[in-house]
């Protein structure tokens, strides 16, 4: 019977791990499609919009800081019960205040809660699921591309019916009040996972100071500043430079999370195939390709802006699953900080684009997505240049 219980759990948890993946794409992606009626509500500059983004980052890069090591030593139902009540606090902070630092104060909460559900709902897959945590890593992503199509369509269908940008956030409150129940109620599945509770100081010092680990904290920093850059700035870009409805550039980020959805499905079948760091490269060059031809300047070619997600699907799962690939001791610190550092890059991306918008224009700040791209591009290169040379070291040793 405690077999059955076991593997109950393991599925539940794993489930679970679904669950929070879908609320953070659900939570993030109604961000880009809210933000132009919420400065127009409030009377904000973009700066002031690109403040209130950076400060939900800023939230989600403490959360990983501390829920890391709160993975390891209280376990994982702890992060996911504390992830919860944070957005849901936040939320309910974001639809009551009206002054921007009620507002950018209830931002910084609920990325918070995102923070702890990413780190959280990742660190269970790697647990409890060591064998197959690339393919589980790209099909939560998948879930995350789910969530962020249709929440942009919901925002879009609320806005255009005159019923504001608040009503998206109230189906946050019920998300996460699942979560609190859920989390509240069932137990971890104790010993079910390969990498147990408990953190070894002196050999997490040696795990993130590898030279390979520094440039996926840089890789990392700079794909997720470029995401949340597309989800926070692609409807604002479409509807000020290109004349596009709200309706039809809502539905533009959805495309583009369609694309990171049935670009981590595909992978998930693909990557052990392929390898990671020659997925990781495909993924860049693809994606630089698209947001070039996109910000070309002529309206036809912005089809290209959404389908570069298509190649960038992969790279968030890819890069957690290869720095996993690396270590079996501190998992939860170590993709903690790994976390960090992504949010970090979601906090400064958006927020100098918005600064860049204010100073020099539309079309110039968003085009700041170019040299996100191109940070990427070159840490894949440099980690693959290293994974070469580590390779050829231990063959002559």
């Amino acid at each position: 019977m405690g077999t059955s219980l076991s593997v109950r759990g393991v599925r539940l948890f794993t489930l679970s791990a679904f669950f929070c993946t879908f609320i953070i794409g659900f939570v993030d992606n109604l961000k880009g499609p809210t933000m132009p009626a919420l400065l127009k509500e409030m009377n904000f500059s973009y700066s002031q919009g690109g403040t209130i983004l950076l400060a939900a980052y800023l939230g989600f890069f403490a959360a990983t800081l501390l829920t890391g090591v709160l993975a390891d030593v209280a376990g994982r139902r702890a992060v996911l019960l504390a992830a919860a009540c944070s957005i849901f606090l936040g939320v309910v902070g974001f639809v009551t205040l009206k002054t921007f630092w009620g507002i950018t104060i209830s931002f910084f909460i609920i990325g918070l809660g995102t923070g702890g559900f990413d780190l959280g709902g990742n660190s269970i897959i790697v647990d409890l699921q060591p064998k197959e945590k690339g393919r589980y890593l790209s099909l939560i992503s998948v879930v995350h591309g789910i969530s962020a199509m249709i929440s942009p369509l919901l925002a879009g269908f609320f806005i255009a019916g005159s019923l504001g940008w608040r009503p998206g956030y109230l189906v946050v409150l019920a998300l996460a009040v699942v979560m609190i129940v859920f989390a509240s109620l069932t137990k971890y599945p104790a010993g079910a996972g390969t990498f147990q509770e408990g953190m070894n100081l002196k050999t997490l010092g040696k795990q993130i100071t590898m030279p390979q680990m520094r440039w996926l904290y840089i890789l990392m920093m700079a794909y997720v500043g470029l995401e949340m850059s597309m989800a926070s700035w692609l409807p604002a870009y479409l509807q000020e430079v290109h004349g596009m409805s709200v309706r039809m550039s809502s539905q533009s980020v959805s495309l583009f999370f369609g694309g990171l959805m049935i670009g981590r499905l595909i992978g998930s079948f693909v990557i052990h195939r392929v390898g990671y760091l020659r997925v990781l490269l495909i993924a860049s060059t693809g994606g630089l390709a698209c947001l070039a031809l996109g910000l070309s300047g002529s309206t036809g070619m912005t089809f290209f802006l959404p389908f570069s997600g298509l190649f960038f699907s992969i790279t968030f799962p890819v890069t957690t699953a290869f720095a996993t690939d690396m270590h079996r001791d501190n998992i939860g610190s170590m993709i903690g900080l790994l976390f960090s550092f992504a949010g970090l890059g979601g906090a400064i991306g958006p927020w100098l684009i918005g600064l860049l918008i204010d100073v020099a224009g539309m079309q110039t700040g968003f085009s700041l997505v170019i040299p996100y791209t191109l940070v990427v591009l070159v840490s894949v290169l440099v980690i693959q240049k290293q994974s070469k040379t580590q390779a050829i070291v231990e063959e002559t040793t």
